[in-house]
């Protein structure tokens, strides 16, 4: 919403404003919403027509109608005749038809698929080290006497 306005206090704007413009509508427009008043004649120009013979009304003075559809025709009587029960039917046992079957076969034994072949791995020989020709020197940082 703009200005971070809820969508309730919107929609009351909103209906506030539209209160606004019919008030101000009605307020501008006299207070009636109606059309233009008829023009007001004058009562001393209006002139009625003289009063006619009366009419006499009554059901006596009417006509007979003539029918609309034609006289209601004779029936032929009806035969009744005399019902008689269905034969029943009795169904005949469904026999499943015969499945073909295997021939039984004797089932070789399971042979275990050989293991795979890998090439020995060469076993390192060890190098023959030279003995050392000499000791060495003293460095002198270690004192190996044993007195302080």
């Amino acid at each position: 919403m703009p200005d971070g306005l809820s969508l309730r206090s919107t929609l009351l704007l909103v209906a506030l404003a539209f209160g606004l413009a019919f008030a101000t509508q009605a307020l501008l427009s006299g207070g009636s919403s109606a059309a233009k008043p008829a023009a007001k004649q004058s009562a001393r120009g209006f002139v009625t027509n003289a009063p006619g013979p009366r009419v006499a009304l009554s059901l006596a003075a009417a006509r007979k109608v003539p029918a609309l559809r034609d006289a209601a025709r004779k029936r032929k009587p009806s035969v009744r005749r005399v019902v008689q029960a269905a034969p029943t039917v009795t169904p005949t046992p469904v026999m499943p038809a015969a499945t073909m079957s295997p021939t039984p076969t004797a089932t070789p034994p399971y042979i275990p698929p050989a293991p795979p072949r890998v090439a020995p791995k060469p076993v390192p020989t060890p190098k023959p080290t030279p003995p050392p020709t000499s000791t060495p020197p003293d460095s002198g940082e270690f004192d190996s006497t044993g007195e302080p």
